[in-house]
């Protein structure tokens, strides 16, 4: 999975939950951020692993993916995260994982379902997210997500496929390229909820 992100704080990306309270016990897998880390657990087999601090940056767009594959040999899985396209850590995940159709699990983007009570919210903007059951086209969902030829007058390094750079501007702002080489404008004070790219509420 692999994910266009701008967060703001902490929260879940992706999450897999069993809406179904079975006496108080929390079934539930989510991946996320986790201050300025990448978090990944797992409430049904009591696992939780974070990323070092300071691999996502905050306000800013962020690639960031993860990749799970099992080992048939060693009988575990490892769990890769990748951030802008670099492998930035790996770990053993004891379980394979297995995603059944099920009627009680809820597959979720930007919050985790417990007991039917939406939590741990999502804080900031997504602009794409992908997931696949596999590798895609045999090349790794960091790559295929990563654009090749970036838009380097606007300064970024790296981008979507579609080689445009994504605008750093906050909630209440909208892209405006300047004579004086800012990118962002404040929103008209009547739009009480931010603007769009246009600069109309």
């Amino acid at each position: 999975m692999g994910v266009w992100a701008r967060p703001i704080g902490s929260g879940t990306i992706y999450s897999n939950s069993n809406s179904v309270d079975y006496a108080g016990e929390e079934k539930s897998i989510h991946w996320g951020i986790r201050g300025d880390a990448v978090e990944f657990e797992d409430k049904i087999r009591n696992y939780y692993w974070k990323t070092n601090s300071g691999s996502v940056n905050l306000s800013s767009w962020n690639l960031i993916a993860i990749k799970m594959l099992f080992d048939g040999t060693l009988m575990n899985s490892r769990i890769y995260f990748y951030h802008e396209g670099v492998e930035i850590q790996t770990v053993t995940y004891l379980f394979l994982f297995l995603d059944p159709p099920n009627a009680n699990m809820t597959k979720r983007l930007g919050v985790v379902e417990r007991t039917e009570t939406l939590l741990n919210h999502y804080h900031g903007h997504i602009y794409e997210f992908k997931a696949f059951n596999g590798e895609y086209n045999n090349v790794d969902q960091h790559v295929y997500m990563m654009g090749d030829n970036c838009n380097k007058f606007a300064g970024c390094a790296i981008c979507p496929v579609t080689d445009d750079c994504l605008n750093d501007c906050g909630w209440n702002e909208y892209p405006t390229p300047n004579a004086d080489g800012k990118t962002c404008s404040k929103c008209p004070t009547w739009c009480l909820n931010g603007c769009n790219e246009d600069g109309s509420c």
